[in-house]
């Protein structure tokens, strides 16, 4: 039996690798369908891919013209990395409310180093940004990494 411990420990440390993988954002069975995705290339930004879900599905449309959340995700990627706090990081969420117009408690998933950073900064970011409808959003966020 030992034996067999040992052989399934051994088959699943070669097929998942010695280290372990940075954490990434737990889907929660709330979270929105995420409806809206863009790019950004190497070289031009922290931000490799960024994805947007919101409820209602139709805020989604107003966040990305009104908050011009793309641009706003670039910009706090690109803070955050100089920083020094997307150092390992390959991925999270942040889940924000809106309202009274305005976008407010800001969650970052995973809550690390990271994930504060990118939340401060966003909440930042979308301070000034009035008159949203009520709703929650869902940001997914991939960064480039060094290799």
């Amino acid at each position: 039996m030992k034996r067999f411990a040992h052989l399934i420990a051994s088959c699943a440390l070669l097929a998942c690798g010695s280290k372990a993988e940075p954490a990434g954002p737990t889907p929660q069975l709330d979270d929105p369908e995420l409806t809206h995705s863009f790019t950004m290339p190497r070289g031009k930004s922290a931000l490799a891919t960024a994805d947007l879900g919101t409820n209602p599905p139709e805020l989604a449309d107003t966040l990305m013209t009104e908050a011009k959340v793309a641009a706003v995700s670039h910009r706090v990627a690109q803070h955050c990395a100089q920083e020094g706090a997307l150092e390992g990081s390959i991925g999270l969420a942040i889940r924000f409310e809106l309202r009274d117009g305005k976008a407010v408690a800001f969650e970052a998933d995973p809550r690390n180093t990271a994930g504060t950073c990118l939340a401060q900064a966003l909440a930042r970011e979308l301070a000034d940004v009035t008159g949203l409808p009520a709703g929650r959003a869902l940001l997914r966020l991939s960064f480039h990494t060094s290799s």
